[in-house]
């Protein structure tokens, strides 16, 4: 009879970081995927971008005055390049979950929120500097220029605000931090 398995201590950030160092996660069988997979994700992103752009240029529009090009230019090429790397996975390797490690816990969660959580508060303070060191009229946005006088529907702003705040990140997530990352440990 073997004896049951302690509870894992409730460790800190640093003694996590540690525990990680001394203990790296087993290699991933199965996974037949490299930088090949991570130059055609790349790839299918930039040339939709261009295509996407070339389109609506050829239908009269342009990235000051069409709300609807930035929007479709900007979630269609991360969304598919995402989802290729997905389809990726499942393909060539163990899918997802395993290959790009789409796994949370509560503490990874929490320590998330409080990283999330100090970064505003240091971009506002970096913000607010900068204001005060260049004038408030000179401090914008890549963001804020494209949109400067621009009149957008309510529907516009909110689908702008969740790509940038939510499906932007994560699908540079699953691009970056899951394909090119598995693709460096696998060499």
């Amino acid at each position: 009879m073997s004896e049951p398995e302690s509870p894992k201590p409730n460790r800190g950030f640093i003694e996590s970081v540690r525990d990680i160092s001394r203990n790296p996660e087993p290699e991933r069988v199965g996974q037949r995927w490299g930088f090949g997979a991570f130059i055609l994700v790349e790839a299918v992103f930039i040339l939709s971008a261009v295509f996407i752009t070339a389109v609506g240029k050829s239908l009269g529009a342009d990235l000051e005055n069409s709300t609807s090009l930035v929007l479709i230019g900007s979630l269609v090429p991360i969304v598919l390049a995402a989802g290729l790397a997905i389809g990726i996975t499942y393909v060539r390797g163990n899918g997802p979950v395993k290959d790009l490690r789409l796994s949370m816990t509560k503490e990874d969660i929490a320590t998330g929120l409080k990283i999330g959580l100090g970064g505003l508060v240091l971009t506002l303070l970096a913000a607010k500097l900068w204001a005060s060191i260049v004038g408030e009229e000179n401090a914008t946005s890549a963001v804020g220029e494209l949109f400067t006088d621009a009149n957008l529907p309510l529907s516009a702003a909110i689908t702008m605000f969740l790509y940038m705040s939510f499906i932007g990140p994560i699908c540079e997530e699953i691009i970056f931090r899951g394909l090119l990352w598995g693709a460096v440990e696998r060499q």
